[in-house]
């Protein structure tokens, strides 16, 4: 089992190193492969469950003009390009706090540095792939 974070989930880093992952090929062997793929199968429904909750949690936080639409902020918050409602930023904080950290888990198994192969991935990659990875005390070191 994997568990990762919702700000994991959304993290463009993370996102890339995945979507390059899963072009690879090279892996240790067929099962290997099958998982990653089943890794990048349930991360995008995870991540689109995610972003419909973000879309629904924050609608009341934010400006509409006059129709209906969100308005675009000029200064931008972090994790979000909305204008948000005067007075309601620190509740809006909180809630985006609060959403990064739920966790989820995806029912496959961790991957090991052993099941890369001959893949050639990045020191960047990895390291944003992390979370995904289960590395055994001979891996670590």
């Amino acid at each position: 089992m994997i568990k990762l974070d919702y700000r994991t989930l959304n993290s463009e880093a993370f996102n890339k190193a995945l979507v390059s992952l899963i072009k690879q090929e090279g892996f240790s062997t067929a099962r290997v492969a099958y998982n990653i793929s089943k890794i990048y199968r349930l991360f995008r429904k995870e991540l689109a469950f995610a972003r419909e909750q973000y879309a629904k949690m924050v609608k009341p936080f934010l400006v509409t003009d006059e129709n209906g639409e969100f308005k675009i902020s000029e200064k931008r918050h972090p994790f979000c390009p909305w204008e948000i409602l005067e007075g309601k930023e620190e509740g809006f904080n909180t809630l985006i706090h609060d959403f990064l950290s739920t966790e989820i888990a995806l029912e496959v198994t961790p991957l090991s540095l052993n099941d890369m192969g001959s893949v050639k991935l990045s020191p960047a990659d990895l390291m944003a792939l992390e979370p995904i990875f289960e590395l055994s005390e001979q891996e670590a070191s």
